[in-house]
């Protein structure tokens, strides 16, 4: 896997700013899931580079500038409807239109159950068509 794509912390599945205790047992949990897990998507390269590169980011903060950042409370993403960046509140657009009188609905509704009705014919009369044909041929 190439450096430009890899997270240090995903790899070991850290939080950002653990420390490196937290990240001497996260590197003690993968290695061991290394052993276990024959098609693991990182190899022990990867998890000893991991290891190194949180160490480096705890005694250098500002080599972690390019880290992909997952937060530590998964319930940042659970805010209530309408609220925060990714979930902007709903703007309604302004009506262009009259409102809908009694009898514009019945017209609508009529040529809705004209198309109806005329689907359904269509419908039987295509699957009637092969059996009268039959029944047809039967006869002659």
């Amino acid at each position: 896997m190439s450096d430009d794509r890899r997270n240090p912390y995903l790899i070991l599945g850290l939080p950002y700013g653990a420390t490196k205790s937290e990240a001497a047992r996260a590197f003690a949990r993968a290695t061991r899931r290394l052993r276990k897990t024959a098609d693991a998507p990182y190899d022990l390269e990867d998890v000893n580079w991991a290891l190194h590169a949180v160490e480096q980011r705890i005694e250098d903060p500002s080599a972690s500038i390019d880290d992909y950042r997952v937060p530590a409370d998964n319930g940042a993403y659970d805010a209530p409807p309408g609220h925060g960046l990714f979930d902007p509140p709903v703007e309604p657009y302004p009506r262009r239109t009259g409102p809908v009188t009694a009898e514009d609905r019945q017209q609508i509704e009529a040529v809705i159950l004209r198309e109806v009705v005329q689907n359904l014919v269509d419908d039987a009369a295509r699957d009637a068509l092969p059996r009268l044909h039959k029944f047809i041929g039967e006869e002659a």
